[in-house]
């Protein structure tokens, strides 16, 4: 194998620690564990400008001294947690659940656990928005024919953020823009005591991980004024004075 950076294409791609020090992993390829003790991590080193590969990415040092990643999009295994790695068929399945059954990262952790997972492995919450983000991160830059770039380590919510900068549009992602169908949007269904109204908008079904939403406007009859406090509040701000406790 030879390096990919432009400057030294010709020089080749060494492991960048001995055997003995690999480190252990948990390896998840579909619904099959491999555990840390048959699974290994070895990574590369170019021999000239000291670039780091990675399964998922890359690593290189620019002139300003920070580090960054280049993640890899055809990557075949994506890193979840400190010692937990996925194959692609898992990180699919994660998408696919979240998409098609509109499940939350805390629903299909639950799934997960409950159908595969054993005494020794217990996917968290954070596990699988880890691998709902890395794995769409990729998805978005493949298919915008770029590299995506981000400084080492960043925490998730950071990248998330980075993310939407870079590959979206105006906080739009491009596989999203102009995007309807059947799944997305529902006709409006008027109630029983409400007349039919012509040429409205679709509704949109958002996802609330576990919320339960109540009414957001004051209780105070015939008052449609915004909630002074939306958690647990009954009226607007004129109304909590008149009438809160």
């Amino acid at each position: 194998m030879t390096c990919t950076t432009a400057s030294c294409k010709t020089y080749s791609i060494l492991a960048s620690t001995s055997a003995r020090d690999s480190t252990n992993i948990t390896l998840i390829e579909g619904t099959t564990i491999t555990e840390s003790d048959s699974a290994y991590l070895v990574c590369g080193q170019c021999t000239h400008c000291h670039t780091l590969y990675h399964p998922d990415h890359e690593n290189y040092t620019p002139e300003n001294g920070q580090t960054q990643e280049v993640f890899i999009n055809s990557a075949r295994y994506l890193k979840i947690g400190d010692h937990i790695w996925i194959d692609r068929v898992f990180s699919n399945a994660v998408l696919g659940g979240m998409y098609n059954f509109h499940a939350s990262a805390s629903a299909y952790m639950q799934y997960w656990n409950e159908c595969f997972g054993s005494s020794t492995l217990q996917l968290s919450r954070r596990h699988i928005w880890q691998a709902f983000t890395q794995k769409s991160i990729r998805s978005i830059a493949q298919a915008k024919d770029v590299d995506f770039e981000a400084e080492r380590e960043l925490h998730i919510d950071k990248l998330v953020d980075l993310a939407f900068q870079t590959l979206g549009d105006e906080g739009r992602m491009p596989l999203a823009k102009e995007h309807s169908c059947s799944e997305c949007t529902k006709p409006r269904k008027p109630q029983p005591d409400q007349p039919n109204i012509v040429n409205a908008e679709p509704c949109k079904m958002v996802v609330i991980d576990g919320a339960v939403m109540g009414p957001v406007h004051c209780a105070f009859e015939n008052c449609a004024n915004d909630l002074a406090n939306a958690r647990g509040g009954a009226f607007c701000h004129q109304h909590e004075e008149e009438y809160g406790l």
